[in-house]
C-alpha cells in the first residue's frame, strides 16, 4: 500500500463526515479549491454575527477613504497608504486558484496598487461615503470589484478574510472542539486581522489552531460553507442586471437607450460604468439587483463543479478490482492509466454523472449549458487519485494548464515511465491571442504534444469529453460529432510527428466521453 495522507481536512483527521453534515467547508489541504468569501452571503448570512461583520467591513473601507482624501493633499504619503492596503493571501484557508497546492501568489502589492488607483483616482470612491447608494445602507466591497479592471471576486475575498480573521480562528476552534480535534499551540499565521479600534494591521505571530496533518507547522483555518461560492458558478453579468435597471426606469432607457438595442455580449464594462455613475439611486439598484443574484451559496452536497471530486473518490476503489496487483514496468502503468480513464468514462455511460457535467443557463433557464472545464478535470483527478494512491511508486499528479487556473493537464509517472494526458471538452472552441486554433484542437496538436516532449513521456492520453451528439444537439440543433471527427483525424500525424522527434516514445491515444443527457434507468 502506497504511503498516502488524504488530501481533505477531516480525512487527514482519520474523521469521515459527508458534506451535508458539515457547518463549515472542508478544505483541500492538497489543492487549493476555487470557492471565495462572497461578501454579499456575509451581509445576508443566517448568522447575525457574521451580519454584523459585514457592517464593520465599512468602517475599513471609510476608513482608507478619508485617508486617501489626506494623501490627495499632501497630508499623507502614497507609500504609508498603499501599506495600509498590503496584505498577503491568506493560504491557511486553503482556497483559490492554484492547482499544485496552495500556494497562490496572492493578492500582494499588485491588488494594491488597484486599491490605491480605485481611491485615489477613480471617481466611484465617493459611493465609499454615501450609506444611501447600498441596500441597508451599508457599503459593499463588491463596489471595488466593479469599478476596478483585473480585480476579481478572489481578491475581494481575500481582503474580506483577513478583515474578519478574527471570527475565523475563534470559528475554527469552535468546531474543532465539536470534532474533538485538538488545536496545536504556537502555529505561525501571517496575519491575526485589522484592529478596528486603532486602524492597523495586527501583523503575524504565533497562535493556537489544528495543524495541518500534510504539512506539519502550517495551520488550518475553517470558513462556514454559507458563506462560500464557487467561482466558476453563473452569477449574472452586470451587463444584464443595467439592462433590468433600464427597462424599468424611463429617465435611464431614455438617456442610455441605446443599450437596449445591443445585445449583452456587446456592452462594455465601461457602460455600465457610466449608467452607475448616472446617480446614487441607480448605483443601489444595481446591488439590489445583484443580491438577488447572489443571495444562495454553492451548494457542496450537489457539487456541481466538483470541488470535492477528492474526497467523495478517496477510498471509492479500495475493495475494487484492478487490472494489475502491483506495477512491474511501463506496461502495467499503461493499465491502470486507461482503468482510470474508463472508470470516469464509466461514469457517464452507465451511471448519472452525464448530470454533473450540465448546469442551468442564466440567460436562457430553460436550457442546460456544460459546467467549465476545470469542473471535468476535478472528477478525473479524484478518481484518478483514488486509484492511483493504491500502488507503491506510482505517482499521478495534475499540473497548472494553459489558462494557468483548471486541473486539465495530468501526469503518471512511475521511474522512467511517464504518461501525459490531456483533458479537453469539445464545447471549448476558445482561440488564444497568438492562436486561432480552436482549444479542442489544440489541447491534441499542440498542448498534448508539448508536456510529451517536455515531461519526456512514453504515452499520451487525449480525452474529450461531448456534450452535444446528433441524438441530442444544442439548443440551436447543433452537435460535435464533425468536432470529434477532427480530432480523431488528428492523431495518426501528431503520434507519427512525436515518433520522429523522440524514440522513447511509444503511443498517443484518444478516448471520447458522451457527456449528452440520458434516459434514467427506470424509463428504459
Amino acid at each position: 500500500m502506497n504511503s498516502y495522507t488524504p488530501h481533505h481536512f477531516l480525512q487527514a483527521y482519520g474523521l469521515d463526515y459527508s458534506n451535508d453534515e458539515l457547518e463549515f467547508f472542508d478544505p483541500n489541504l492538497a489543492y487549493d479549491s476555487p470557492v471565495f468569501l462572497d461578501p454579499f452571503l456575509l451581509k445576508n448570512s443566517s448568522n447575525s454575527y457574521e451580519r454584523e461583520l459585514f457592517k464593520r467591513l465599512s468602517d475599513f473601507f471609510l476608513y482608507i477613504y478619508n485617508q486617501s482624501a489626506h494623501v490627495l493633499v499632501g497630508q499623507r504619503s502614497k507609500a504609508s497608504l498603499k501599506n495600509l492596503v498590503t496584505f498577503h493571501e491568506p493560504e491557511e484557508v486553503y482556497m483559490g486558484y492554484a492547482a499544485q497546492n496552495n500556494k497562490g501568489r496572492g493578492p500582494g502589492k499588485s491588488f494594491a496598487d488597484k486599491l490605491l488607483n480605485y481611491y485615489l483616482d477613480t471617481a466611484a470612491s465617493k459611493y465609499v461615503a454615501i450609506p444611501e447608494a447600498f441596500p441597508d445602507n451599508v457599503f459593499n466591497p463588491h463596489n471595488i470589484e466593479l469599478f476596478t479592471d483585473r480585480v476579481g471576486p478572489d481578491n475581494i475575498s481575500d481582503l474580506t478574510i483577513q478583515l474578519i480573521k478574527d471570527y475565523l480562528i475563534e470559528y475554527t476552534r469552535e468546531q474543532c472542539s465539536k470534532l474533538g480535534i485538538k488545536p496545536k499551540k504556537d502555529l505561525p499565521l501571517d496575519n491575526l486581522g485589522y484592529d478596528y479600534i486603532n486602524n492597523e494591521w495586527l501583523g503575524g505571530g504565533y497562535i493556537e489552531l489544528p495543524e495541518n496533518p500534510r504539512e506539519p507547522g502550517k495551520p488550518v483555518l475553517l470558513v462556514p460553507k454559507r458563506l462560500l461560492r464557487a467561482s466558476d458558478e453563473s452569477l449574472g453579468s452586470p451587463q444584464s442586471r443595467i439592462v433590468r435597471i433600464l427597462k424599468t426606469d424611463p429617465e435611464l432607457s431614455g438617456k442610455f437607450g441605446d443599450l437596449l438595442t445591443k445585445n449583452i455580449d456587446e456592452i462594455t464594462i465601461n457602460k455600465v460604468r457610466s449608467v452607475l455613475m448616472e446617480s446614487t439611486g441607480t448605483h443601489r439598484k444595481y446591488f439590489e439587483e445583484a443580491e438577488k443574484d447572489r443571495s444562495v451559496s454553492y451548494d457542496f452536497n450537489k457539487d456541481k463543479l466538483q470541488i470535492s471530486a477528492d474526497k467523495k473518490y478517496e477510498d471509492y476503489f479500495e475493495n475494487k478490482a484492478m487490472p494489475v496487483r502491483q506495477i512491474e514496468g511501463c506496461e502495467d502503468v499503461l493499465k491502470l492509466t486507461f482503468h482510470a480513464v474508463n472508470c470516469f468514462k464509466q461514469e457517464f455511460d452507465e451511471g448519472d454523472s452525464w448530470r454533473e457535467a450540465w448546469e442551468k443557463s442564466p440567460r436562457r433557464s430553460e436550457n442546460l449549458m456544460p459546467v467549465p472545464e476545470p469542473a471535468i478535470g476535478r472528477k478525473f483527478r479524484g478518481i484518478a487519485n483514488g486509484i492511483f494512491k493504491l500502488f507503491e511508486d506510482i505517482t499521478f499528479d495534475s499540473e497548472i494548464g494553459t489558462n494557468g487556473r483548471g486541473f486539465v493537464d495530468f501526469r503518471v509517472v512511475y521511474k522512467s515511465c511517464r504518461v501525459a494526458i490531456e483533458l479537453k471538452l469539445l464545447n471549448n472552441a476558445a482561440q488564444s491571442k497568438k492562436d486561432k486554433e480552436p482549444a479542442y484542437l489544440r489541447g491534441i496538436k499542440k498542448q498534448l504534444p508539448f508536456y510529451i516532449k517536455s515531461g519526456k513521456c512514453k504515452y499520451g492520453v487525449y480525452i474529450t469529453g461531448q456534450h452535444y451528439t446528433e441524438e441530442s444537439p444544442d439548443w440551436t440543433n447543433t452537435n460535435h460529432d464533425e468536432r470529434r471527427h477532427e480530432v480523431e483525424e488528428c492523431i495518426e500525424e501528431v503520434e507519427k510527428e512525436l515518433k520522429e522527434h523522440m524514440k522513447e516514445f511509444q503511443s498517443l491515444h484518444h478516448i471520447n466521453i458522451d457527456m449528452s443527457p440520458k434516459e434514467s434507468a427506470s424509463k428504459l
